[in-house]
């Protein structure tokens, strides 16, 4: 017996369907007019670093200028193999730098809705939601078009890697980390989770991460096709490590910034043993629960870890915790739980407002009060992830 749809109900059913679709569209023409209309604005670190690092490629040939390292550059041979060809051919510096990063923004909103997708099966409404509040998040669409800088590009693999983790893949989530690596060594963050999986997935082995190195060797073929030494692939790391020069925070709000980089002294490393202390602290805790992670659980847990790493390792940078604002709110998605938004909501703010003093040249909240609000923050992720992984202790204290 044949089912009988009434006509009337079918135009509403595909409306409905298709409506995500058509708001995902139109949402993206305008997230792309917004950043099209923030290009012409050049940043302190495009004048006086980027413009002058692509002006190094084009008086040298565009690829054959990395054979050698570029003077006073810290970027990567993978993100100057992207810029190369197009100073090489004469295209000027500012729409090729930001163009690169706002395609990325497309790409790294389409790795949030993917982990929406995975986490729980999200609905294309749920999905489109994320996606669209990934390209209009402010610190999304500043970082490419207005600041010109590259975070969409590692963040983008590390969230494709991060869903290739939930769905048990760990090859290729290793693959994909790697490339995250190839672009910036902030990559890093998302190391203990994969560990974590390693020791709690038999599907997720110890020798996929060889896959890491290995993908950042590949990524700089194309410059060592044209004579870039080999040694010049990984030593752009050393020179990111060095880049603050020892100071305990690079304009980051955190707990390190709340002491005088004047009294540096024993501070450093103590604040390193420190991060270092907590992030295992809190590997300890998920490996307490004695079984694999779920879904939810390791974007709680990433969240959680880039909070401890950029809350307490000295030396960050405002920029760190552009993939964790990105974490929380696909959590907040996910849960849908007030505290969780709240957490997204604030942390946004104040990753907003350590931006600010780079751009603008001053903030509106002072820098320890955002400190202090980002550690709240993480106080909060961390009575989630004892929730998480240690209810049975939470229940115990309780009674």
């Amino acid at each position: 017996m044949n089912t009988r749809i009434e006509p009337e109900k079918i135009p509403a059913a595909g409306l409905q369907k298709h409506l995500s679709l058509v708001v995902l569209i139109l949402g993206g023409a305008l997230a792309l007019g917004l950043r099209l209309f923030l290009v012409p604005y050049q940043s302190s670190d495009f004048t006086n670093y980027l413009q002058d690092w692509y002006g190094q490629m084009a008086a040298g040939g565009g690829m054959a200028s990395l054979r050698q390292p570029l003077n006073d550059c810290n970027y990567t041979l993978a993100y100057l193999t992207l810029l190369a060809p197009f100073a090489g051919a004469g295209f000027p510096a500012l729409p090729v730098v930001k163009g690169i990063s706002i395609a990325f923004d497309f790409l790294l909103a389409g790795a949030v809705a993917r982990l929406l997708r995975l986490l729980a099966g999200a609905s294309r409404a749920v999905c489109a939601a994320g996606a669209l509040l990934t390209l209009f998040l402010p610190t999304v669409f500043l970082n490419s078009g207005m600041w010109g800088q590259c975070d969409a590009i590692y963040a983008a693999f590390c969230l494709l890697a991060l869903g290739a983790l939930i769905e048990r893949r760990g090859l290729l989530a290793c693959v994909l980390l790697g490339l995250g690596f190839a672009f910036k060594l902030q990559a890093a963050f998302f190391l203990p989770l994969f560990l974590l999986a390693a020791l709690t997935d038999c599907r997720v082995r110890l020798w996929h991460f060889a896959a890491v190195p290995a993908v950042v060797w590949l990524s700089a073929l194309p410059a060592m096709a044209v004579g870039a030494p080999p040694w010049l692939v990984f030593y752009m790391y050393g020179v990111q490590l060095d880049s603050t020069g020892g100071a305990l925070s690079a304009g980051c709000p955190n707990l390190p910034l709340l002491f005088s980089n004047e009294t540096v002294g024993m501070l450093y490393p103590a604040f390193l043993l420190l991060g270092l202390a907590v992030v295992l602290l809190g590997g300890a805790v998920a490996l307490h629960a004695g079984r694999r992670l779920t879904g939810r659980e390791a974007v709680l847990f990433e969240g959680w870890c880039l909070m401890a790493c950029i809350c307490f390792l000295p030396a960050m940078h405002e920029r760190y915790l552009y993939p964790g604002d990105l974490i929380l709110w696909i959590r907040a998605l996910d849960t849908r739980c007030r505290g969780d938004f709240v957490c997204a909501f604030a942390e946004s703010g104040v990753s907003l407002c350590s931006y600010l003093p780079v751009l603008q040249g001053t903030s509106p909240v002072p820098t320890p009060v955002l400190a202090v609000v980002r550690l709240c923050c993480f106080a909060f992720l961390t009575a989630a992830l004892l929730c998480a992984f240690c209810p049975r202790l939470l229940k115990g204290k309780a009674t």
